[in-house]
Order: structure tokens, then sequence, then C-alpha cells
């Protein structure tokens, strides 16, 4: 490797030109092409293996997002490598693995704008039952599926729907 920036090379700009111009697959080609060559710094392997992984995507492969999904796990990835995945996991209808991926962009870079929108545009969780403990804490899981139920009407003892159909035939019987 040396100290050559991934960015000032003429394949990886042709390469984004291309991916930008629609056309994946001779994209990621010049991405896999520069992956080989091996004459770049850490971190620019991980920014082309991200845009090499969502050109896959975008071209059809959806394998290509297990690409974009390791760059992101490496260090501390720029934002753009975010930014590749979750329109990989959008494009692949990965919704869960999309809001995964913009939740661990927004722990490194929680004021960017962009993030920030894709979480608020895809996240479809309520807020924590109890917002000062974690999401994670078997607390808010329980209190969170109870509160599930008690929405969607699951659990209901017997004595709860005789209580609501006798209400209702009372009032039936008031109207008349």
């Amino acid at each position: 490797m040396t100290d050559i920036s991934i960015m000032d090379s003429e394949d990886f700009k042709e390469g984004v030109k291309f991916f930008q111009a629609g056309n994946h697959e001779v994209a990621a080609v010049f991405f896999s092409d520069l992956l080989e060559s091996e004459a770049f710094l850490a971190e620019d392997v991980q920014l082309c293996r991200s845009w090499l992984g969502l050109s896959q995507v975008m071209g059809g492969d959806q394998d290509g997002v297990v690409f974009c999904r390791i760059a992101a796990k490496e260090g501390k990835p720029p934002l753009q490598i975010f930014l590749n995945l979750a329109r990989a996991e959008l494009a692949c209808g990965n919704i869960e693995k999309l809001m995964q991926a913009v939740e661990h962009g927004l722990s490194l870079y929680p004021d960017m704008p962009v993030l920030v929108e894709l979480h608020d545009k895809y996240n479809r969780r309520d807020p924590s039952v109890l917002p000062f403990l974690k999401r994670e804490n078997p607390c808010n899981r329980w209190l969170g599926v109870m509160k599930r139920r008690l929405k969607s009407g699951v659990g209901k003892s017997a004595n709860q729907s005789m209580v609501s159909s006798t209400m209702e035939s009372a009032r039936q019987s008031l109207r008349r």
C-alpha cells in the first residue's frame, strides 16, 4: 500500500462517473480493478469496497450489499460509506438493515442532515416506553410488547370482551 489517495485516481473518478450515469456494471468493473491493485490507503480501500458493493446492487447483484456492510464495519468509516450502505440496503428491500446502518451512521455523525432525514423517513419503531433506558433493556422490551398487545387488542381477557358487549347492549337498549 502507498500513500496515494484513491480519490485522485482516474479509475475511481471514472467509476463514480459511470455510476452516476447509471452504468452500474461498468462502474463495478472500475472499482473491482482498483481493489485488486492494492496501491491505496486502507481507508480508501473501504470507500472503494463500498462503491463496488453499491454498484453491484444497483446492477442487479444483491450480494454486493455484503461489500457495503464490510466497509461500514471497519474503523470509523467516512459518511459516504454509510450513504452507500443505506442505498444498497434500500435497493435490496432490507428496511431493518437500512435502519441499522443509519443508526450506526448517526452514532458516528449525529449532526448529518441526510442521515437524520433517512432515519425519519424509514423509522417504523415507536419511541421506547421508558426513554431513559436503552431500547434493548428487558423492561423496555417487555413494556413494549404489552403496549403493542393493548393497541392491537391481542390478549384481551374474556371478561373485558364480555363487559364491552354488555355495555354495547345497554347502550342500544337505552336508545330504544
